[in-house]
């Protein structure tokens, strides 16, 4: 038995919702307000790219400095 999405999903203004809003919360979907994405993007590329700096700069003291790359190394190669 298959369950319509629009029966399990509630709708708010047309568009179907995870859950319903507060009472008293009137969400505008079709205009939502400004996220400041360009901002998020500015600072997410600088720090990102810091943090980029400073891996190849551990890597850089592992392997020509130590001359020992260990297993949290690369377990931190990996995450990034």
């Amino acid at each position: 038995m298959s369950a319509n999405s629009s029966t399990v999903f509630p709708e708010v203004d047309g568009v179907t919702v995870f859950a319903l809003p507060p009472k008293g919360y009137t969400p505008d979907l079709k205009n939502p307000a400004e996220q400041s994405a360009l901002a998020h993007f500015l600072v997410f590329g600088i720090v990102g790219f810091l943090a980029f700096i400073a891996l190849c700069q551990r890597m850089f003291t592992k392997i020509f400095l130590i001359k020992a790359i260990h297993i949290e190394d690369w377990f931190m190669c990996i995450a990034w």
